[in-house]
């Protein structure tokens, strides 16, 4: 051993003999640090779920944004509250009530937004291109016979005897088109005798799919109060949203869904799903971690001394947390789980190594001292390596990963700590019985092995020593498939694969992504002026990648005389017929049921006349369904029969008075300049000081990662400092990526400085380097090979694994310099047993993560997981074939 490693080993025996004379100290003096710990922790250690605070402030784009949320402070911690409804008269109403009523409290919000509502139901028909006018003011004329009728009778009565009158006028050779109306009324029929909520869209039926509005889908802009000292900063605006859903109808069953999405709503979901993950896993993790202890060390009183050290450093690591982070973020708060599994390694390799010294009529004191002085160097020298992984992210941009960094790898030293005394504490206190079974190391004889990991052990200790030049071999041909495989993995930019498909404000927005009409994914940008605004959004357009760039003067209608011309002919087609609105009395059931004989009269005409019927199938099936409907009428009850019609009554015709007087509204448009444009539209596009903001839209989809690399090169090209979500995650992506390659080659270095420093000369170093370097290269190309990528949270993973991995490397070497000769047994010493249950602790643990719901948190534990192991196999047997292929060398 080297003299660092003497001066360590007899330093961790003289600590634990000392701790063995005053156990009971130790164990009060932990109990009181744990206890004082969570206490601390409870009152300071807050949680940070700000996204965007995970990267340095000091970026470029997160400066730009800045700038950007400076002058548009509407836009920052927003939601967006989607209206969805069976018809688009149903969306606007329910939006329109839900905004008045989050508008007249503003405890929970401060900002709710629908930008120049009522200025566009009046001047809607001049935002259509000219061809969708045309098309509308030909629907419009289509129906105009029909709806002065109605107008004037706006009951299932008018309904049906304009029906009646229009059946008989197609009978005697009238060209009219009434399918679509037929049909819309057999439906109503479908859903009334299924008992299903339905509204029939007169809007749709007047204008076609080209009516301004035309879709069911309405936003609205919020911006709920938050406070990010909590764990859930949007709880309360949630919660109120929830409950108006249910008091307002807005759940779905009654034609309107209202669904929250936005910056805000995600982080919410995103905070509960990450809370979700980290509570699951650390049980999960705390399970599994006990149940390797007991295969491992088969001892109970070894195991609940062994877990009551890992609370104690748990609870140390979380007061260290709240006194240098002071909150947790979203990546930081898997701490808990990865010092569980990293923490408990130095309980195994203290517990075996105890075990295996602690023959019958041995003294106690004596048997932990010396176990401590043998384990003791090589895992102070391992929870170096470890913390380097950890502390490597420290410096970096990556404040997120900064801070777990910070955490966990002072977990790792506590943890370290902790076992070296409480433990020593405990085990004296309560000492295990003695084993019997594994002799002590100094004697160097394979009885030292005797202990087996299973029924073939001396097979699988021999298999290195016996095939050591085919192994070699394999694992250069596996060297050189993970190089070749490396070049191809990627990383995903898309921040949205981050988070649970399943919570809503996920899948609104993923929705929201595959609509053509309302993309989320824009890139705002900042200009001093109009003439500025006008110029870049002029250039913007001019790119392959751009579908279209927007700024306030674009809300400026193009071709308005010849558009107002067109309104002015519909205005003139119409006539009355809007002004009449309803002038005669309620119907009563007879009247209603009369009707109804009335007009299966006209569609029995119309099927039997001489000429050929127009729409025989629809006409049948109407005639059915109203058969059908006067035989349950005759069957019920006066009053349900009464109550049959009138619900029909409101399915057909209930947005008919809202859809006529938005149709009044809209044909009274009048010029539109930029001076006239309401001051709700004009504050989301012009600052106080006059600067405007530039919208620009993708051609292609942002899912992929090269589209969204070409969108934000070609816009940052035009315009370098724009921003938005293409732009952020793009940057943020890449400053991941740049923490991540100077953490892997900080780790890289700082460890191979210290394997030269600790072991005997370069050949040693490279010996527990070669292994790691192996089983971090297969890792990688497991996710390459696999079609996986890497993230913002599993990409930390490679890092980590340095740390990690050589701790088994050290411990294997540390056995075999603290006892020569023993290359043919190594595998059946306790240090080896030490290395795959410590492995093992740490895969379950890290396997925990992998269930997590949070996608992000899955992905990191699934990839530590694979790594982990990947690295036990090759250090448990590339490295005793490379240690004796040495040995055969050397003879």
């Amino acid at each position: 051993m080297t003299r660092l490693e003497t001066a360590l080993s007899a330093a961790i025996g003289w600590w634990i003999g000392r701790v063995a004379r005053a156990p009971w100290l130790v164990v009060l003096a932990f109990c009181l640090m744990g206890a004082g710990s969570v206490y601390y922790a409870s009152q300071n250690l807050g949680m940070n779920t700000d996204r965007a605070g995970m990267l340095s402030a000091r970026l470029p784009f997160r400066l730009n944004y800045a700038d950007y949320t400076r002058a548009f402070p509407q836009y920052v911690d927003t939601m967006l509250l989607v209206i969805e409804g069976d018809t688009p008269e149903l969306a606007r109403a329910a939006a329109g009530r839900l905004a008045n009523r989050l508008a007249r409290d503003d405890t929970l919000f401060k900002t709710v937004l629908r930008p120049g509502a009522a200025f566009f139901d009046r001047h809607a028909f001049l935002y259509l291109d000219l061809p969708e006018l045309r098309q509308s003011a030909d629907d419009l004329a289509q129906v105009q016979p029909f709806l002065g009728t109605l107008a004037q009778d706006q009951t299932l009565r008018g309904l049906l005897h304009m029906l009646t009158q229009a059946l008989d006028a197609v009978d005697e050779g009238e060209k009219l088109d009434l399918s679509p109306l037929l049909k819309a009324l057999d439906e109503g029929l479908d859903a009334q005798r299924a008992g299903r909520f339905h509204r029939l869209s007169w809007q749709g039926l007047m204008l076609g799919n080209t009516a301004p509005d035309a879709g069911a889908r309405q936003f609205i802009l919020a911006q709920p109060r938050l406070d990010y000292g909590n764990w859930l900063a949007a709880a309360p605006a949630l919660n109120a949203l929830e409950e108006l859903k249910h008091t307002m109808a807005l759940e779905g069953s009654h034609g309107v869904a209202l669904r929250v999405t936005g910056a805000a709503a995600m982080e919410y979901d995103e905070m509960q799903s990450v809370a979700r993950g980290a509570g699951v896993g650390a049980v999960l993790s705390f399970v599994a971690v006990m149940l390797v202890l007991l295969a491992g060390v088969r001892s109970s009183r070894m195991v609940a001394a062994s877990v009551a050290t890992l609370l104690v450093s748990l609870m140390i690591t979380a007061g260290f947390a709240a006194v240098a982070v002071g909150h947790l973020n979203l990546i930081s708060v898997a701490f808990a789980v990865m010092n569980i599994g990293l923490g408990a390694d130095y309980a195994i390799h203290l517990c075996l190594r105890y075990r295996e010294l602690n023959t019958r009529g041995a003294n106690q004191t004596n048997v932990l001292r010396t176990a401590g002085s043998h384990v003791g160097a090589s895992l102070a020298l391992a929870a170096a390596t470890t913390a380097v992984g950890f502390f490597a992210f420290v410096p970096t941009a990556y404040a997120g990963v900064s801070e777990l960094g910070l955490i966990a790898g002072a977990g790792v030293f506590i943890s370290l700590i902790t076992s070296l005394s409480l433990l020593p504490a405990l085990l004296t206190l309560f000492p295990s019985r003695a084993s019997g079974d594994i002799s002590s190391a100094s004697s160097g004889s394979a009885s030292s092995g005797s202990e087996s990991f299973g029924r073939y052990t001396d097979a699988v200790a021999a298999f290195p020593r016996r095939h050591a030049r085919a192994i070699l071999c394999i694992a250069l041909v596996l060297a050189a498939v993970a190089a070749l495989s490396l070049p191809f993995a990627s990383f995903d930019y898309n921040p949205l694969n981050l988070r649970d498909p399943d919570n809503e404000s996920v899948a609104a927005f993923q929705d929201l992504v595959d609509s053509d009409a309302t993309p989320p994914w824009s890139i705002s940008i900042l200009e001093p002026d109009a003439a500025a605004a006008a110029r870049v959004a002029e250039r913007l357009r001019e790119l392959p990648g751009v579908s279209r760039a927007i700024s306030l003067p674009d809300h400026v209608p193009e071709e308005q005389a010849r558009k107002l011309a067109i309104i002015d002919d519909m205005r003139l087609i119409m006539g009355l017929t809007l002004m009449t609105g309803a002038q005669t009395d309620p119907p009563s059931y007879a009247e209603q049921r009369a009707v109804l004989e009335d007009f299966q009269a006209a569609l029995a005409r119309h099927l039997q006349s001489g000429a050929t019927p127009r729409w025989p199938a629809l006409s049948a099936r109407l005639r059915a369904n109203i058969k059908r409907l006067l035989g349950n009428l005759k069957a019920a009850t006066p009053a349900a029969a009464g109550q049959s019609l009138a619900a029909l009554d409101r399915s057909l015709l209930a947005t008919l008075p809202d859809t006529l007087q938005l149709l009044d509204t809209a044909l009274k448009a009048g010029p539109v300049s930029l001076k006239t444009l309401p001051p709700s539209l004009a504050v989301q596009w012009r600052t106080s000081d006059g600067a405007y903001r530039v919208e620009v839209f993708p051609e292609q989809d942002l899912s992929d990662s090269e589209a969204l690399r070409s969108f934000v090169a070609q816009v940052s090209a035009v315009a370098p400092h724009a921003t938005g979500l293409p732009v952020i995650s793009l940057k943020a992506g890449e400053a991941v990526v740049a923490a991540f390659q100077q953490a892997f080659v900080t780790s890289l270095l700082v460890i191979a400085v210290l394997l030269l420093l600790l072991m005997r000369g370069p050949r040693d170093a490279l010996l527990v380097l070669a292994p790691l370097l192996l089983g971090g290269a297969l890792t990688g190309a497991v996710v390459v090979l696999t079609g996986h990528t890497f993230n913002f949270a599993n990409i930390i993973a490679l890092p980590l694994l340095l740390g990690i991995g050589v701790d088994n490397g050290i411990h294997m070497m540390h056995r075999l310099r603290s006892q020569p000769g023993s290359y043919a047994t190594l595998l059946r010493t306790s240090t080896a047993r030490a290395v795959f249950y410590s492995a093992l602790t740490t895969i379950v643990s890290f396997g925990s993560l992998a269930f997590s719901t949070h996608p992000g948190t899955a992905s990191l534990g699934l990839l530590l997981t694979v790594g982990v192991l990947l690295t036990l196999i090759v250090t448990l047997i590339v490295l005793p074939a490379l240690l004796n292929l040495r040995q055969d060398a050397n003879d």
